[in-house]
């Protein structure tokens, strides 16, 4: 345990810790963010408290927690509210089903997010109508919420209205798959760029996989699913290249889906990149049980492990999506399942260059997030700020295996 092996590094964690603690029992940023979904909303905030109650062992926080989940009503009950996962309804309402199956609250999740189902669907629908399975912004961000509402009901009224949605989101990815070579992929669409195949854990097939595998988990579709699982892994590999720092480009236009662009090179990161793609490949394979699947995650852990200076690994920032606290998070995961020491000399790494990125004066506990064009604000989320800090450093501190990340794809 790094309390253990690495002290200095763990004292700083610690105040760091408690220093976001602190800060984010202020009120104002829960009001002040309109958007509430788990990982780029207020949901975030209020996942903290509730962990770091657990954690500290001190009942303010989780009281402040509940303070946070009343006010949430408020806003949905107000109106004017984005829907999806990572920003809206449907990521709001996983997070009170997450803090009811861990003991968090006592809420009735059934009698009071069942009418909303409905809604959420067929936002889900309307997102499958034009392509988009987009995890954090469209369908299988829905398919989280479903997922984990079939998982926990005890209703079976509930749970056949779920698993109906769930079937719906496998049926889209099965008629909606390309054919290529053998393997199969799926078309990205969006308003920026030309359709493509997106390779990213956020935006691409590794979130479809992760989903996928999920969905596997709680036996529905077995057999389909690994069908799907195994062809689109295959058209994943089909784009390693040994020449880049990266083995995987960010995406593929479908202009060259040969590809013999050798230069597209990805950067660390949850987002995208070689890591993203590690986690998509590691839950296939614990289905798939192929041991090229198996070397291939781990190979790209010990390269992507490599990747420290600025030059090389591209990170700008600290957050979980695309900075050096996501990139902690992700080797402390692999190391705690694969025992592989250089795996933990990764995570420390990361984290202690997270912890001396906290320079702000006037940032959340010294940290604030990178907007580009040398842009730095505060911010609280999970994805971008400071509740997905705080999650990683008790994540790093604790015994305990905390579950929280599942938001992220990550267990």
């Amino acid at each position: 345990m790094i309390k253990d092996t690495d002290v200095e590094t763990a004292q700083m964690a610690i105040i760091k810790l408690k220093e976001i603690s602190s800060e984010l029992l202020d009120g104002r940023y829960l009001n002040e963010d309109n958007s509430i979904g788990i990982l780029g909303g207020s949901s975030g905030i209020i996942m903290f408290l509730f962990h770091y109650a657990q954690y500290s062992d001190d009942i303010i926080y989780s009281e402040v927690g509940k303070e946070y989940v009343y006010q949430l009503f408020d806003k949905i009950n107000a109106g004017n509210i984005g829907t999806t996962f990572c920003n809206g309804l449907a990521g709001t309402i996983w997070l009170l089903d997450y803090l009811v199956k861990n003991n968090f609250i006592e809420f009735d999740i059934d009698d009071n997010a069942a009418p909303l189902d409905e809604y959420l669907a067929i936002c889900m629908q309307k997102d499958i109508d034009s392509n988009n399975y987009d995890f954090l912004h469209g369908a299988i961000g829905y398919g989280m919420y479903f997922l984990e509402r079939y998982k926990n009901t005890n209703n079976d009224k509930y749970k056949q209205e779920y698993l109906k949605y769930i079937y719906q989101l496998i049926n889209f990815f099965e008629e909606s798959s390309i054919e290529y070579n053998n393997t199969i992929y799926w078309e990205c669409e969006n308003n920026q760029e030309p359709k493509h195949v997106n390779l990213g854990l956020a935006h691409g097939i590794p979130s479809i996989i992760c989903f996928l595998a999920k969905v596997y988990n709680v036996n529905i579709e077995k057999e389909r699913i690994k069908n799907l699982l195994e062809q689109s892994v295959s058209f994943i590999l089909k784009y390693k290249t040994f020449e880049n720092i990266s083995s995987f480009p960010s995406k593929v236009s479908l202009n060259n889906i040969d590809y013999d662009n050798k230069e597209d090179i990805s950067r660390m990161a949850w987002c995208y990149g070689d890591l993203g793609i590690a986690i998509a490949l590691y839950h296939a394979n614990q289905i798939l049980n192929n041991e090229e699947v198996e070397r291939e995650y781990i190979e790209l852990l010990h390269k992507s492990l490599k990747r420290k200076d600025k030059s090389i690994s591209m990170v700008e920032d600290i957050s979980v999506c695309h900075g050096s606290f996501g990139l902690a998070l992700i080797f402390k995961k692999f190391y705690d399942r694969t025992k592989i020491d250089s795996l933990k000399e990764a995570y420390i790494y990361w984290l202690n260059d997270g912890l001396s990125k906290s320079v702000y004066t006037d940032g959340i506990a010294g940290f604030k997030a990178h907007r580009g064009d040398n842009k730095y604000e505060r911010e609280t989320d999970i994805l971008g700020g400071v509740s997905g800090i705080g999650m990683v450093l008790m994540s790093i501190l604790t015994e305990n295996s905390l579950d929280w990340d599942e938001c992220l794809l990550l267990s």
